[in-house]
């Protein structure tokens, strides 16, 4: 979702709904139009995303800044997916894992400032 939809969205929940205090979003451009919402509507709302994106606009400098607080790294799991594809196509494996985990980074305050570089 843009973060312009997602400001809608957001100022017309925090209508209905003024004492919400924490937003969880799918994704950082839409805790980014959440904050705006936020901010619009004179609220307090703890914000926190998930993307970890790096630069300007992305979650890591948001929370580094205070305005969030956390956003996390969403892997798109690409690399197992490709490991997981030549154990069948090459090593002709009849069975792989049913479940396959990839690693996610909470990003808070605390480390914020130290990953905007990476």
């Amino acid at each position: 979702m843009r973060p312009d939809k997602a400001q809608v969205a957001f100022a017309a929940m925090l209508q209905a709904h003024p004492d919400i205090r924490v937003l969880y979003a799918s994704n950082d451009m839409m805790a980014a139009g959440a904050l705006l919402a936020a901010k619009g509507a004179g609220k307090d709302v703890k914000i926190i995303g998930t993307d970890g994106l790096p630069g300007p606009a992305g979650g890591i400098e948001a929370v580094a800044k205070g305005d969030w607080v956390a956003t996390f790294t969403y892997p798109t799991g690409a690399k197992e997916a490709i490991e997981m594809s030549k154990k069948i196509l090459l090593d002709c494996a009849t069975e792989v894992d049913k479940t396959v985990t990839v690693e996610t980074t909470a990003i808070t305050a605390e480390n914020a400032k130290q990953l905007m570089g990476k």
